[in-house]
C-alpha cells in the first residue's frame, strides 16, 4: 500500500535501501552513542547480503516468499508507473473520497488523468460510485494494478490495505 501511494503521490519516489524486499528497520544505531539520539539511522541499515541470496533463490525457485512478492510487487508498480502519462507532471489534487479511512487524490498531466484511492484500514471500506463519477472517471473506470473495469453505478468495497490506480474507460 504504501510503496504504491510513495510510487503515485508525486515527485521523486524515496526508498531506503532493503524496503524493496522488505528488509525491517536496524535498531542496531541505538548501540552506538554517537547515533543513538539521531533515529534517521533506524532506516540506514547495513546491506545484508544474504537477503538478496535468499530473495534471488525464492524468485528462482517461484515460492511466493514474502520477500519476493514485495519486490515483484515494487517491480510492477514501478513498471505500471513509467508507463502512466498522468503521473508524469507535478500536479495533485486531494479529493475526498467520503470515508475517513480511505486517501485520495488526483494526478493529472497532458490531458491524463489517474485517480489514486488508499483503504489505510484493515476493514473493507465502501466508496460510493458518484464520488468516483464526480471525480472525473465517468461511468467506468478501469484499477492499473488489477486490470479490473468496475462501474460507478454501485459502490466500492475496496478490501483492506487496498490500492487502486483508476482512470476512465
Amino acid at each position: 500500500l504504501l510503496h504504491g501511494v510513495t510510487l503515485s503521490i508525486g515527485g521523486i519516489p524515496l526508498l531506503y535501501l532493503g524496503e524493496e524486499w522488505g528488509m525491517l528497520n536496524d535498531y542496531d544505531f541505538m548501540k552506538d552513542p554517537a547515533k543513538a539520539g539521531d533515529t534517521r539511522w533506524i532506516h540506514r541499515p547495513k546491506m545484508q547480503w544474504d537477503f538478496l541470496e535468499e530473495l534471488d533463490d525464492h524468485i528462482q525457485s517461484g515460492s511466493g516468499s514474502i520477500r519476493a512478492r514485495i519486490f515483484q510487487s515494487m517491480q510492477r508498480l514501478i513498471a505500471l508507473r513509467k508507463d502512466m502519462p498522468a503521473l508524469a507532471g507535478q500536479e495533485m489534487q486531494l479529493i475526498s473520497s467520503g470515508n475517513e479511512h480511505v486517501l485520495g487524490y488526483r494526478r493529472s498531466s497532458s490531458g491524463h488523468s489517474l485517480v489514486v484511492l488508499a483503504n489505510f484500514s484493515d476493514n473493507e471500506q465502501p466508496i460510493d460510485g458518484n464520488r468516483l463519477r464526480t471525480a472525473t472517471l465517468g461511468r467506468f473506470f478501469q484499477d492499473h494494478i488489477s486490470g479490473e473495469t468496475i462501474p460507478t453505478s454501485e459502490p466500492l468495497v475496496m478490501s483492506p490495505y487496498q490500492l487502486l490506480w483508476l482512470s476512465r474507460v
